[in-house]
């Protein structure tokens, strides 16, 4: 619970969090010890204490403070009702304000059967929930978060700040998590790569907050793009390297790992990774043969695929219903006849099976989740004649 005349967050119906708990005193005790740091500043650390019980919800719990000040307790119900799970740095979703306005009001009312009717104005400060920014508008080629969107009763709101100049070496990739109003970026480079974390709404409150960590371990190499994970709290990115794609999850400690990768024999022409429901990933591939979208879940693990005619133009949005499919045709080099289509989930096929090109290119590595997801598909041993591995391509 929370207490509303004091502020005190009650964990799991036995441990109190009261708004004196210090910095030392987090540190010292057994949730500090056990609790995951991320985008740790000078001034500004960040804990990550866990999923825990709160008004009889899972809820993950994020901790902020501000030297020894608690300043902050991030509560985000596990709820999917609860959850956005669309929002992305640089993606195109025209139900956009539909689903943030939708978000608000369910959030809303679970507010008011926690807490009362509003407004929410306490001593202690006021439910973070009210400042949540669906989506972000950030400078192109930078970290400058210039704006927010953000559902104000029945109404999208926006927060603009003026731009700076540009970046002499730009990031390589962003994602923007929208739970916790947290822009990543990474920044990649033969002398050391890192990844940047900005407050958002410490920047469109004028008080920006940037924190940096090195990234070590299978580093990216050409990210394509990257997305946010909530349920697993760290980053995905589609990198190439070389002729071969692959997936990397980056934790918010800059440790990086490698989730699976395809044969080094033949690019595809385009490739997309998008945040899906639940917090799963959504992967579009388009070749000279067609195009392929394919459900994972955050080990990498296919869940289901679908091929269809033409060119994704951006990432596909995954809703609870389905797919939001951004196609295009291609002719003599320039695209036309954009349009948004929509295939529901029960329209799809199981695992990779519906996937041409990945199959054909998975790995034979019996540790790869996408060589084992081949392995479950009827006719597991031919590549559908699509881009076979051997077929000399670079």
């Amino acid at each position: 619970m929370i207490d509303t005349k004091t502020g005190t967050v009650l964990l799991d119906g036995v441990e109190a969090i009261t708004p004196s708990l210090s910095f030392d005193a987090f540190l010292a005790s057994p949730l500090g010890q056990g609790a995951q740091s991320f985008g740790v500043a000078a001034d500004w650390p960040q804990f990550y204490v866990g999923q825990h019980t709160i008004f009889g919800d899972a809820c993950t719990v994020i901790f902020l403070f501000h030297q020894q000040q608690l300043t902050a307790v991030r509560v985000h119900v596990l709820d999917p009702s609860l959850v956005d799970t669309t929002s992305e740095v640089n993606d195109f979703d025209v139900n956009a304000e539909e689903e943030a306005l939708a978000l608000k009001v369910r959030f809303e009312a679970w507010l008011a059967a926690k807490l009362g009717p509003p407004p929410y104005l306490y001593p202690w400060g006021t439910p973070y929930g009210q400042s949540l920014y669906s989506s972000i508008i950030v400078q192109t080629g930078t970290t400058n978060v210039l704006g927010g969107l953000q559902a104000s009763g029945h109404t999208i709101v926006g927060t603009q700040l003026p731009g700076a100049g540009k970046v002499p070496d730009p990031p390589d990739a962003r994602a923007y998590d929208a739970h916790d109003a947290l822009l990543f970026s990474a920044h990649i480079a033969a002398s050391g790569s890192s990844l940047t974390t900005v407050d958002v709404a410490g920047s469109l409150g004028g008080s920006p907050i940037s924190t940096q960590v090195s990234l070590s371990g299978s580093t990216p190499s050409v990210p394509v793009a990257m997305v946010w994970s909530g349920s697993d709290r760290a980053l995905f990115v589609l990198d190439k390297i070389g002729a071969a794609l692959r997936l990397v999850r980056i934790a918010t400690t800059g440790d990086c790992s490698e989730v699976w990768r395809t044969q080094p024999t033949y690019k595809p022409m385009s490739a997309f990774l998008g945040a899906g429901y639940n917090n799963g990933l959504v992967l579009a591939l388009s070749t000279e043969q067609g195009s392929e979208v394919v459900l994972l879940d955050t080990n990498g693990k296919p869940r289901s695929s679908h091929r269809l005619d033409g060119v994704f133009f951006r990432a596909p949005v995954e809703n609870a219903m389905g797919i939001t499919l951004p196609m295009a045709q291609v002719s003599g080099g320039s695209r036309s006849n954009l349009r948004l289509m929509f295939e529901a989930h029960s329209g799809m096929s199981r695992g990779i099976c519906d996937s041409p090109w990945l199959r054909a290119h998975a790995t034979r590595d019996s540790s790869s989740p996408i060589a084992r997801a081949c392995g479950e598909c009827p006719g597991s041993h031919d590549h559908d004649g699509v881009g076979d591995p051997d077929d000399g391509h670079d």
